[in-house]
This record gives structure tokens, sequence and C-alpha cells, in this order.
């Protein structure tokens, strides 16, 4: 037995994780020559049977043939010429059970089988009818056969009408004695269910409690039946297929015992291409009668495994975490560790090709496959999971191999993994000696196989099995000893920079240092240093490294992590700050500047003192860099005080591995000020983090506190050698800090005042600024002076500003400061307003006179007021300076522009409005529209209605401006509607003869920009000739809905209207231009004036009542007007139309009111509403068709209309036939 297909091996719990099955010809089947030979020599293969160590053949001669698994016979037996349908062996391999054709059953001892042991024949129909027997009829043939238990004289046995029967046969006195039980089935039944499979439940290791009641399975296409022989025989569980399939399967696994663990028995079944299982187990059952022992229960549990894409035909168990499930079409192994399939491969065309007539008998005994098919016999054997791997070896593949390996020490190409271990870890186990094997063979090819990809490979292993004995060894000696050392280091050193190889060999990172040292690759150096541990590096190498290329965060990494020191790398790097050339020379003339002479640029050696910051960053927070973890707290302590007491050093000190740090100039705090110098403003950031840890807290703690800091901060900044910027910086720091930290740092007020004064001297506005200056102010207040105010002012500091002005009662300068917006805060209407409203309110200008007195500073800071805001202006002019308001409005006088938008607030288009503007008011505002906003003046007329506004200025107005709409509005108030109809049609003939002027200019001809011009002069004008028109149409509408209005003057002005359209039409109605083209001007005033008709026409029709306008009288009045002036009837012909279209629309109101009036509407509105209530309903009656009567399956229908199949249903109830449907007419 293999070792992967062993029973006795612990389950692993079942994964969550569904595994794709992987294709893999895990099965090997070899031809069993000598059984094979014995076969053809008895004739037809009928069956076989596999137990036991045996294997028993059957033909269709009637005999059977036993061999043993060397082939030979066992023995022969042959009591019956009919054909052997069925086998079965013993357990103890000592009985074999023969099924017939004809019914009979035949038991042999193989010891003596010459003669049947026992015999149980066919059982005459009339005997089973008189109920004095039972057992399968003769010639109907037996389709299983299977011994019970370990009796070897019990079977069970079904036969193709579907009946089941168990068998117990003895002997009393010498003479037979059987006893025949019925498990399943009818006599007789004219639709017997096929069994496809009954099976007992087989003896195990151990004895388990299922073994006393002696399970029966049997599987219908339908159904799966547990039946219990004993003590009495009954059903025990029951499990309905889906659906009705075409195949079912069974296999029992028995109960067994291994590593002191007892697994109770399964049974694996399907219906079609469903898998499921059966989990039988034992429980205890307390007994209610006191005193009686507990007994045993059975508890049989369903689970649903899988689907299959093709129907399942057999189930085999190999062992218990392992089943072999035979499709139509392909073999699968599912695995019960993963609960998913593992490895599929199709049939094997030679061994067991599908043919009709032809099946296939396949059978598993211990892991041993055995198969039957064109009276052939195979064996077969479970393909190892390494036998691919063997053959590359083979072919001297390795790199192949090597591929392969890793996707099986992985897992994602073992599949089932036969011949491993159950335990993924003992196969991890056995894979990797498998891998090294592998790895000891490529090497001895290494001068004639790809080395990169061998590196690879085996680095990928290694990494995998996190075992590197053999890569630093072996592999690492080979490519030594074969030069190519340098091929080897660089694969390592991306599994290094990805922290998978945290320990290689110092002589291995000492290669890899120096060839990047020899590429000049100094970044990948560093991060080599930050990913190994540093005990493996060389010290003497990396040092000068790190110290000559400027790697600080690297340099810092093996000093923390060796040295345990935390100071020495910023002491290097000060160093450096003081050796560099910077944009200030030293301070003292007696010290010359040093320069560092190594590879770096000045550019790049600066760049990289940036990393200073970071390293500070985690040193006064005590963490470690670059890992940023916390030190336990005494070691953090240590660390922070050893970095505070070189960074707040007021004199020039030492390093634990350097002499005396470098300094600028002999003043104090000179690492301080050299790191200020360099950049303060990362520093000060660091600062900031660093003031939130508790190390800058607790006073207990023997390190500066952030008031030491900030004194020492305050200290430095008095001093006259940092640039202004630096300067400006402290102060924000120091001001931002004071706010935060109330309660640890206390400014005195020369302290205050010295950081006020830095942070107003900023040149530029710095919004930083002005938040640290609102945060120092919010903590430590100082009194608002006149030179504070002016400083506050200078540095565009806004918000502190309107403080200052409102805690110093600078009302005036606080007004001139809202109206001129210096702050840009007025984004929208209404804030002006607001903001002055909060002075007004204020005690000191409640008063109206006291208001008077801010008027003029008011007026004088109009100009500067935004346009939007203006609105603003006339709601504070209204609430606080009613009486000014001429003033206001003639200061605005200058700018046209802005006096109406100031004005726009007075007239606000609501109907409620008492009118409380004087008249001088309105007329400035009258013209101001007129020139800045024509199109909002009639809607103003409208809102405030003709008694509010001066008619006469009015129709000035609007006469100098052109506003036509509006001085028809204005005429037709006062009573002048007839001159109002005399200017339309003087606009419209000054629009006709201007047309004619431009085209005879050539307009049409020419696409110069004075041509463009022109045509955009005419269009302009025709839209204002649209809204006098509109204007006009509107006017007659009110005239003709007034009752005070008589209808001769209605009939004169819709008359005059529809008569000057006409005379415009006729007058770009030109013979010699007909034919111009659509896009013409010409076309294009045509096009106008029709339009302007056709809106007159509907107006009229649609909005005035045909009792006020006779249509008769107006078209007579109309044809005699233009018969006067040489008008074409074609060009009037639109107005005829649309009379007439007017009288057929009313004719037809005045039918459909006569309809309803002569009908009973009420009665028919009722059934309508009924019906909708009840919806669509089909009347029960037969189904034919309403209109031909015959029914809706009548075949002679059919071929009459084609479309018959379809039925048409009526709201009211009828069916149709669809072609009878459209010959009548369906209500």
């Amino acid at each position: 037995m293999q070792a992967g297909l062993s029973a006795n091996e612990p389950e692993n719990p079942p994964a969550s994780v569904i595994v794709e099955p992987i294709a893999r010809p895990f099965l090997s089947f070899q031809k069993l020559a000598k059984v094979t030979t014995e076969i053809v020599h008895n004739g037809k293969f009928s069956c076989m049977h596999v137990s036991g160590g045996l294997m028993a053949v059957g033909f269709e001669s009637g005999a059977t043939v036993v061999f043993d698994m060397s082939q030979r016979i066992r023995c022969m037996c042959k009591a019956s010429s009919s054909r052997v349908t069925c086998l079965s062996i013993s357990h103890d391999a000592t009985y074999l059970a023969v099924g017939h054709a004809s019914g009979d059953i035949y038991l042999y001892d193989m010891f003596q089988a010459s003669v049947p042991a026992r015999h149980v024949p066919p059982v005459d129909p009339a005997i089973v009818s008189s109920g004095k027997g039972e057992g399968h009829f003769a010639s109907v043939a037996i389709i299983q056969l299977k011994f019970v238990g370990a009796r070897k004289t019990a079977i069970i046995s079904t036969d193709a009408d579907g009946l089941c029967f168990y068998h117990s046969l003895g002997r009393i006195l010498g003479m037979a004695s059987h006893d025949t039980l019925r498990v399943y089935g009818r006599y007789n039944a004219t639709d017997p269910s096929h069994i496809y499979d009954a099976a007992p439940l087989p003896l195990g290791t151990l004895r388990h409690a299922a073994d006393e009641h002696q399970f029966v399975a049997l599987i219908l296409r339908h159904k799966l039946l547990i039946i219990g022989l004993k003590p009495s025989a009954r059903t025990w569980f029951r499990s309905r297929a889906s659906s009705n399939s075409e195949t079912a399967s069974l296999a029992w696994f028995p109960a067994t015992h291994a590593f002191s663990q007892v697994y109770p028995p399964m049974l694996a079944f399907s219906f079609g291409n469903e898998l499921r299982v059966l989990r039988v187990s034992s429980v205890r059952v307390k007994s209610r009668t006191p005193g009686d022992e507990n007994t045993s229960g059975m508890k049989m549990s369903e689970e649903h495994l899988s689907t299959t894409a093709h129907p399942i035909v057999q189930l085999h168990w190999i062992h218990r975490q392992l089943l072999l499930v035979v499709t139509t079409v392909s073999w699968q192994l599912f695995d019960f560790r993963c609960h998913s399939f593992t490895e599929w491969q199709p049939h094997d065309p030679l061994v067991a090709s599908v043919t009709p007539g032809d099946p296939i008998f396949l059978q598993i005994w211990r892991s041993k496959v055995f198969m039957f098919a064109h009276n052939t016999a195979y064996a077969g054997d479970f393909v190892a999971w390494d036998s691919y791997l063997s053959q590359l070896e083979s072919d001297h593949e390795y790199l192949e191999a090597l591929r392969e390996a890793v996707k099986l020490y992985q897992g994602t190409g073992l599949g089932s993994g036969i011949g491993l271990p159950s335990l993924r870890h003992d196969q991890r186990a056995v894979i990797a000696q498998r891998i090294e094997c592998i790895e000891r063979k490529a090497l001895r090819l290494l001068s004639d196989s790809d080395d990169v990809e061998l590196i690879r490979l085996c680095t990928q292993v290694a990494v995998e099995m996190n075992n590197f004995d053999l890569l630093f060894g072996e592999i690492y000696f080979s490519y030594e000893y074969h030069d190519k050392v340098d091929v080897f280091v660089l694969e390592l050193e991306r599994h290094i920079i990805h922290g998978q190889i945290r320990t290689p060999p110092t002589a291995v990172i000492q290669r890899l240092l120096e060839y990047r040292c020899r590429t000049h690759e100094y970044a990948i150096i560093e991060q080599l240093i930050l990913h190994v541990d540093p005990f493996c590096l060389d010290l003497d190498q990396v040092l000068p490294i790190c110290n000559e290329q400027c790697l600080w965060d690297a340099l810092s990494f093996v000093y923390e992590r060796v040295f345990h020191d935390y100071v020495t790398p910023i002491a290097q790097i000060l160093k450096r700050l003081a050796q560099t050339p910077t944009q200030n020379t030293l301070a003292d003339s007696s010290h010359q500047t040093v320069l560092i002479e190594d590879s770096c640029s000045d550019n790049d050696s600066r760049a990289s003192f940036y990393a200073i910051f970071p390293i500070l960053n985690a040193r006064l927070r005590g963490l470690r860099y670059p890992s940023m973890e916390a030190f336990e707290h005494n070691e953090a302590v240590n660390v922070v005080r050893a970095v505070q007491s070189l960074l707040f050093s007021k004199h020039a000190c030492k390093a634990p591995d350097l002499a005396d740090v470098p300094t600028l100039d002999h003043n104090i705090f000179p690492y301080l000020r050299a790191i200020l110098n360099f950049d303060a403003e990362p520093f000060l950031d660091v600062l900031d983090l660093a003031f939130e840890s508790d190390f800058f807290t607790n006073e207990k703690l023997p390190l500066l506190s952030r008031r030491d800091v900030i004194d020492t901060l305050l200290e430095v900044n008095r001093m006259k050698s940092l640039p202004n910027s630096v300067h400006h910086l402290l102060a924000m720091f120091v001001a931002r800090n004071s706010a935060k930290y109330p309660q640890f740092i206390i400014l005195s007020d020369s302290e205050c005042e010295t950081i006020f004064d830095a942070l107003t001297n900023d040149e530029v506005h710095n919004k930083d600024s002005e938040f640290a200056l609102e945060c120092l102010l919010s903590a430590h207040p100082i009194a608002f002076t006149e030179k504070r105010i002016k400083m506050l002012e200078r540095a565009g500091f806004w918000r502190i500003y309107e403080t200052a002005l409102r805690k110093t009662k600078r009302y005036p300068e606080l007004l001139c400061f809202f109206l001129q917006d210096r702050d840009g805060e007025h984004h929208s209407p209404g804030q002006l307003y607001d903001r002055v409203s909060e002075i007004f309110v204020l005690p000191g200008l409640k008063g109206s006179s006291q208001r008077e007195s801010m008027f003029s500073l008011f007026l004088s800071c109009l100009n500067d007021i935004p346009d939007p805001l203006l609105c603003d202006v006339a709601r504070i002019v209204t609430r606080y300076f009613a009486s000014r308001g001429n003033e206001v409005l003639t200061h605005l006088q200058i700018t046209p522009n802005r006096q109406f938008l100031y004005l726009k607030a007075f007239f606000i288009l609501k109907h409620d409005i008492q009118g409380r503007n004087p008249q001088t008011l309105r007329r400035v505002w009258i013209t101001r529209l007129c020139e800045e906003c024509p199109s909002l003046l009639v809607p103003q007329l409208d809102a405030y209605g003709y008694e509010y506004f001066d008619l006469e200025h009015v129709c000035s107005e609007a006469s100098t401006h052109h506003v036509y709409d509006a001085l028809f509005w204005a005429l037709d108030r006062r009573g002048l509607t007839t001159l109002a109809m005399d200017q339309l049609d003087k606009l419209a003939m000054d629009l006709a003869q201007h047309t004619h002027q431009v085209l005879d200019d050539g307009v049409d001809d020419r696409a110069d920009s004075e041509a463009e011009s022109s045509r955009e002069g005419v269009c302009k004008r025709f839209k204002k000739l649209h809204l006098a028109l509109t204007m006009a149409f509107r006017l007659c509408v009110e005239n003709s809905l007034s009752s005070s209005a008589s209808v001769e003057f209605v009939h004169e002005l819709w008359f005059r209207v529809l008569y000057t359209l006409v005379r415009l039409e006729h007058a770009f109605y030109d013979s010699s231009r007909i034919h111009a083209p659509k896009d013409s001007l010409l076309a294009l005033a045509l096009s106008h004036s029709q339009t302007f008709t056709q809106e007159a026409l509907a107006t009229l029709v649609t909005s005035v009542p045909s009792e006020t306008i006779s249509f008769a009288e107006l078209f007579k009045r109309l044809v005699h007007g233009i018969s006067q002036a040489n008008i074409m009837y074609s060009q009037v012909r639109v107005i005829v139309e649309a009379m007439l279209l007017a009288y057929r629309l009313r004719c037809d109101v005045l039918m459909i009111g006569v309809r309803l009036n002569e009908s009973d509407a009420l009665h028919l509105f009722q059934q309508l509403a009924k019906e909708r209530g009840m919806g669509w309903f089909v009347a029960a009656t037969r189904p034919s068709c309403a209109h031909c009567d015959k029914a809706f399956m009548d075949l002679s229908c059919v071929r009459k209309h084609a479309s018959s199949d379809k039925v048409a249903l009526t709201p009211q109830g009828h069916t149709f036939h669809a072609g009878c449907g459209d010959a009548v007419e369906i209500m």
C-alpha cells in the first residue's frame, strides 16, 4: 500500500476555500497478460469482482475463474450454463457467490469449488402467490450480489425486475434450509424501479454499533434507502434526489481506527452529477428506566459535497480521505481534506473507451485499480506525486523540474498528493528533500545550464522553505568555483531588499556591496544595509561607505543596532554641516572653511543632510530608526537624553565615536543654530511632534521640558546671526505652542512683544503667521496700541485687525474696513449689510446723530464697494441713512451702471410692494431701466401699476431708447392705443425700408465684416419689432376682454395689427428676388414676417371669444384694404386658412356638445366607471372565437387564419382569433 493512499492517516479539517482541480494523469494501467489469455480461452467476459487478494471473473458461458494476485488460477466454478451476471467474494476470501441470468444463485467454497456449497434456485410464481415463499423468478437476471457482514452464508441480491432479497442459507440435518426475506420491490410491477446499486455495510478494522444492524444501502434513480436487517428489517434513512436522473451509484467506507481515533462509517452516493455523503455515527441514549444501562442509538447526517459537469456512473473509495469519482467522460479525485475535487483525467482511450454494449468493470482493492474492458484485464496504480519530476530528471530538464517542484511545495500543482503524508507539514518536508536532490543534480551541470535561472529558482526554493543551508553552502561554493559569484549575489539582492533574506553570510553581503560600489549604486547599498541583520555586515566595509557616500539612514541603523549609539550619526551630519560650504561663510575670519574630499557633489551632499530630520523625529520621540518602533521606556529615556544633550548643548561637545564635533563659530548653541541655519522649518516640525510625546512633559525624568526648549529657542532668537526667515519661523513656533500647552509654556510681556513684532514684520501676508499670532493672543492677551494696530494693518492680519478695532472702539475705521472689503470676506450679497449692522447696534452708535456723523465717511467709501454689494448699500441707506438717500443717488450719478444696481434694491418685482419710493427716485429708475435693462421695464410697469410711475416720462424715455413694448404699454394706459398702432405701423415700415437698403448694398453677395454687421443690425430690429408686436397682441386681447371697450374699437385694433403684418410681408415680397437662397437676408425677413402673422392669428383664435370678433367682417376689411394696396391674395392666404380652421374647430366642438346632450351621458359614465373598476375579464364560456364560433384549437380555423394561434381579448370580455379580430370592429 502506498503511503499517500493509506487510510490510517489523521484527517485534516475541511478547507474553507474550494481548490481548483488540476488535470493530471493519476492512473497508470498495465495489461494482465495471463488473466487476459485465460479470458480469451474461456469465452466472452461478463463480470468481475476483486476482494481478499482474489480476482473472480465471470463469463457468458456460465463459468467462473478465480485468480490470485500473481495471475494464477485459484479455482474454477461452473454449475450452470447461464450467463454469469454478478460475483461476490466473502470477507475472509473463502466463499464465492455467483449470480446468473437464469435467476440462480450459487455459493462455492473455494477450497472445494467443484460442487456448489449452497444453491438458491428461482422460485415458482405460484408459491409466491400462495405466500409460501419469496425469491427471484426464473429467467430474471441477478444484478447485484453481496455478502452481509462476516457470515459466509448471508447474502443480499437484486434482480432486473427491481426486487431485492436477503438470503440466509443454512442446513438442518444435512438438508438445505434457506430463509429469504424480500427487502424492496413488488412482484409483477407494471413499472418496476431499477435498482442501480445495493451494498451492505462492510466490516471495518473495529466493531461499530452500526454493524449490529446490518445496514443495506439501496439506490434508485430518485431516492436512497438505508435498511437495517437486524434486529428486525426496517428503513432507517431516506434521501431523495433533486430530480430524476439516469445514473446513480453508491460506495460504503467501513468504520476504521487510526492514531487513537475512531472514524465511523460513511456512504458516498450520487444522483446524476450530484455527489453526496452520509455519515453514520453512534450516540448514547439515556435509559428511561432507572437502573437500566444506557443504549446506543444511530445518527445519520447527510451532506452535499459537490457537483460534476457530467453524470457520475461509479464511486470507489481509495482511502478514507480520497474518493474516485467515475463520470461518463473522466475520472476525478474528490479529497475530503479540502472538501473539493483536486485532480481529474479523461478516460484512457486505450483502456476505458466507452462503446455501446461493451461495459467497463472497475474495482479498487488496497489502492490498486482493476479494470476489465474489451475482453481484456488491466491492473492500474495511482501515479505518485513526483512522477513528472522523475521524468524531467531523466531528461536532464532540471530547471523545469525545479519550477514544477516549487509549485508542488506551494501546493498549487499538488492535487491530492498521492504518495505523500496527509499533513501539510509532513508533505512539505518530503517535497523539500526531493527539491534538494534536484538542486544537487542541477549543480553538476552548472557550466552548461542557465546559471541565472538556476540561482533564481534555488533562491526561490530557499525562501519558500526558509532553509538557506544548501543555498549558502553547496550552491554558493559551486558558483564561486565557476567564477559566477556576481550572478549569485545579484539574485540574492532582490530577496534581501524585499525582506525575505535577513541573515545572509557575511562573505555574500561583502561581495554584493563590493559589486554595487563598483557600479556606484549607493541607494541600493543603503537599502541592502537596512534590510540585513547588522551582525551579518562587515563593519569595516560598511561604515566607511556610509560616511563617504552620506548614507545617513544606514549609518544610523548600524550604530543603533550594533553599538547602541544614537548620537554619532547625528554628530556626523552636524560635522558635515560645519565643513560643507554654505551660503554664509564662517563668522570668525580667523577660521578657514574646511572642505570634504569625497565622491559626493556639494548639491548631493546638502540634499543628503535632510536625513537628519527623520532621524531626530525618531530619536526625540524615543523610537527606533528607520522602523519607528518604540524602545523600552528606560532605553527610550536614554535615547532622548543623549540627543537633547547634543542638540541643545550651549557649547561644543564630543560624540561617543568622534572627537569634538566642529562648530560654525564660538557662539552658544552651535549645533542648534547650525540646524536652524540649514533649514529651520522641518526642524521645528520635528519639535512639534516631539512636544506631543510624554518625554517633554514628565518633570520627574532627567530630560528637558517644553518650557526649557522654548527658553532655549527664545535665547537663540535674540541672536542677530540668524536670518530673518529663521527669526520669523521661531516666533511662529513659540506662538503656536504657547496656546497649545498654556499650562507648561508661560511667556512674559517682553517675550510676547518680541514675538508680536517678529510676526507682524513679515513683508508678505502669511496665513500661518496670522494663525500663530492668534494663538499667542489667545493665551497671552496684549494691549492694542496705535502702533500695533498699524503693524497689523501693514501685515494684513485682518481678523486680528478687526478685533483690535472693535476692542479700541475705532468705529469709523471699522466701518471703512467693512465697506472697502479689505479682508475679502464679502463673497455674497447680504454679508456687507450684516457686518455694518453689527456696528450700528453697538452702544456708541445707536443714536441717529451718532450715525449721521459717519455718513460722510460712508459716502467717501461708496466708490470702493464692489458692484454686487450695492444692493447691501441700498439696505444700509434705507435703514440707517433714510434722509440722505438723494445724496447717495447724486453721488452715484457719475456711474449710471452702479446707480442702476443701487436702485434695483428699491424696486423689487412683488405685487404686495407699497409705493414708498419718492417720485424722483422712480423717474431715475425708469431712465436707468431704459439704458441698462430694457427687458425689465415692462415687468416693472406691470408689478407697480400705471398710477405708480409718471406715464409721460415713461413714454418719453421709452421712445428715446426705442423700448417699444414699454412705449405701447404706457400709451395704452394713457388711452392712446390708436397712437400705439400708428407707432407699430411706422416701426414695421421703417424696418422694411432699412432692410431693402441693406439688400441694395449687396449684403448677400459679400462676406466681409461690414456685411455681417449689417445683417446683425437687421436681426436686432426684427427682435425689437417682435417685442413690439407681442405687446400689441397683448393690448388687443386685453381690450377684447374688457367690458369698457367697444366692439368697433376692438375690430379696429385687430385690423390695424393684421393689416400692418400683411403690408410688412408684402414689402418683402420681391419678384426679382423670389428665388433667393434660404440663408439670404430676404428669405430671413420673409420667414420672420410670416412667423409674426402666424403668432397674431394664433393669439386671435385662442384668446378672443368668437362673439367679440367677427372673422367675416375682419376678413372683409382686410380684403378691401389689400385690394387698394395692390396686394395679391397669396400673401393673405395664411390668414384666410387660419380663420377657416378656427370655424371648423368651433363646429367640431358644437357637434360634440350636441352628441353629449342627445345621449344619456350619466349612464354612459357610470358604465365606464364600473368596467374600469372590474378590469378586463374572460367570459366563463367555452373557449371559442366570438366571430367565427370556432374553438381556438380547431384545425380548420387554423388553416383559415394563419395567425389563429394568437387570441385577442377585449375589455368587454370577448375573445377572437387574431385573424377574426381584424375583420370585426372590436369596441
